[in-house]
């Protein structure tokens, strides 16, 4: 279940161009996740915003006041029996608005970009993360992150791996809701008809020791969810982006289709292809309506 924190510790309102999806503070979050984890959710996603606090470094990112790090620490504290995720990017953070750092020559410097990674990484394990999940598709970058958390005492964080992450346009919402600029300056993004790359990408990914794979979006790529079970047996999770959820939510709200019904069927059909667990905005509705 993905979770948006605010800088505004009360904070509660809707995301923007994302039906159903809210924006809250960590108090509210708190409230929020409560509710979830009565329905019987147990994994949740948290995801930052755009931050006021922007610098060529997203300083801000690895620091433990930051709202993300502060939500985990209180919700992990909170909700014991729970897990959650620490997605991690510089973007919210630069002032570039880029998902890298600069050298001094104005182009990407990727190895202090990976060290940035492992630094924000290491706050996120040490707040009460059980999973950080980077969004760093560069080869050597999940070996890189987990031998840093390993190497700081950090044993109970799992890294996760965006092992077949799509450039697509369904990420719309998301990046608009959130403040994502969309610079793709040498992101690794997989082009959708780039089936074997995909593969290529979880299999190098689960030799550097990824401990399970997400693939996104979910729906357009069926085929990489079905496949990607015979190169690892690691666990493998779909992620319906924002695009394919606010899709289904119109085709509800238009009277093209049942709106329930079709989202129950979209999610059957990711599990079906051999999804292990499925992040979506959809959840708490899906479980109070009986699903």
């Amino acid at each position: 279940m993905p979770i948006f924190i605010s800088h505004q510790r009360d904070a509660a309102f809707p995301a923007p161009g994302m039906s159903g999806v809210l924006h809250l503070g960590i108090d509210r979050a708190v409230e929020y996740v409560g509710m979830c984890a009565d329905s019987g959710i147990r994994e949740f996603i948290v995801f930052g915003l755009d931050s006021p606090e922007k610098d060529s470094m997203a300083l801000k990112a690895s620091s433990p006041d930051s709202p993300v790090c502060a939500a985990i620490r209180e919700l992990s504290s909170s909700f014991p029996d729970s897990r959650f995720w620490g997605h991690v990017t510089l973007a919210h953070y630069t002032d570039h608005g880029g998902n890298f750092c600069l050298g001094k020559d104005g182009q990407v410097d990727w190895e202090h970009t990976t060290g940035r990674f492992c630094e924000i990484c290491k706050v996120l394990a040490e707040s009460g993360a059980g999973i950080v999940l980077p969004f760093l598709l560069r080869q050597g970058a999940i070996s890189s992150i987990r031998s840093f958390l390993e190497g700081n005492g950090l044993l109970n964080t799992e890294v996760y791996s965006y092992g077949a992450k799509f450039r697509s346009s369904f990420y719309g919402p998301f990046n608009r809701s959130t403040g994502v600029t969309e610079i793709s300056k040498g992101d690794l993004q997989l082009e959708p008809s780039d089936k074997q790359g995909a593969l290529e990408k979880i299999k190098n990914d689960v030799s550097e020791g990824s401990k399970g794979i997400v693939i996104k979006p979910a729906l357009p790529y069926l085929d990489i969810i079905a496949s990607a079970g015979s190169v690892t047996k690691l666990p493998l999770v779909a992620y319906m982006v924002s695009g394919e959820y606010m899709m289904l939510k119109h085709a509800g709200a238009d009277g093209i289709a049942d709106g329930r019904r079709s989202m129950l069927e979209a999610h059957l059909s990711i599990f079906r292809a051999g999804a292990d667990m499925v992040i979506t905005y959809n959840a708490l509705d899906l479980l109070k309506s009986g699903s």
